[in-house]
């Protein structure tokens, strides 16, 4: 005879999954069930193995790095899957160590509805998104590197910088010694380089947004003052669709 309701932790990696069952009710059994092939015909197998078992089955895991190949697998052989944002995750002061046995029982103990599952176009607008907020990221680290070996021999501007008459004023800039210029000028290309990467991606963001679902509501939070499009689009990827919430 088959039990009621069972929720399921996955601790997802990449080439494995550690699986853990806990029964429905304050005092139904957690129990670790065993580590997985992180493939298509292992998820069905695991499927198939828990639904000979329980008659009502809920997935969750840890969102991460693989992404959410594996909702989208048990999405398609009809189970219910939450991914869960590790910030709603309690962790105990202290316990840094990871256990797939612990976490995925830890999962199935936890499991609620958290984090909102994007579907592939949002997902892939995020990663363009990170990968903007990377480049500029990569622009900081490059213009700190030119200030510093500026700052090293004592050579200061001390309008705004990075303008065109900052562009002009560096490119006059004359070291001692040749292997100095050179160095500098390097560091120069490095800033030049990340700039023209940064602004490469946000070309190709807006070029994109029309291929999305959430574009009216970049388009009208936009309308906000002080708030322009990278921010909306850094905000909408990373929260989705803000009536999902009950209040502000």
């Amino acid at each position: 005879m088959k039990k009621s309701h069972a929720f399921i932790g996955l601790d997802v990696h990449k080439e494995t999954i550690a699986v853990a069952v806990a029964e429905a009710g304050r005092d139904g059994e957690i129990r670790f069930w065993g580590n997985y092939e992180n493939s298509d015909t292992q998820i069905s197998h695991i499927v198939k193995k828990l639904e000979a078992k329980f008659s009502n089955i809920e997935y969750c895991y840890e969102a991460g790095p693989c992404g959410y190949a594996v909702y989208r697998i048990l999405s398609k052989l009809k189970q219910s899957c939450e991914v869960v944002a590790p910030s709603r995750i309690p962790k105990k002061p202290g316990d840094r160590v990871k256990n797939e046995h612990r976490d995925a029982m830890g999962l199935a103990r936890l499991y609620r509805a958290g984090e909102r599952v994007p579907d592939e176009v949002h997902e892939a607008m995020r990663d363009l998104v990170r990968a903007r907020h990377a480049a500029n990221r990569d622009l900081k680290m490059a213009r700190q590197r030119v200030q510093s070996f500026l700052l090293k021999y004592q050579q200061t501007y001390t309008a705004k910088p990075w303008g065109d008459r900052h562009k002009i004023w560096m490119g006059d800039r004359q070291f001692e010694h040749e292997a100095q210029q050179i160095a500098f000028q390097h560091y120069v290309n490095a800033t030049e380089q990340a700039l023209d990467r940064r602004t490469q991606i946000e070309n190709e963001i807006r070029s994109l947004l029309p291929s999305w679902t959430l574009v009216p509501v970049v388009e009208a939070l936009q309308a906000l003052k002080g708030v322009g499009l990278v921010i909306v689009v850094s905000v909408v990827t990373e929260v989705g669709d803000l009536t999902r919430f009950d209040n502000p």
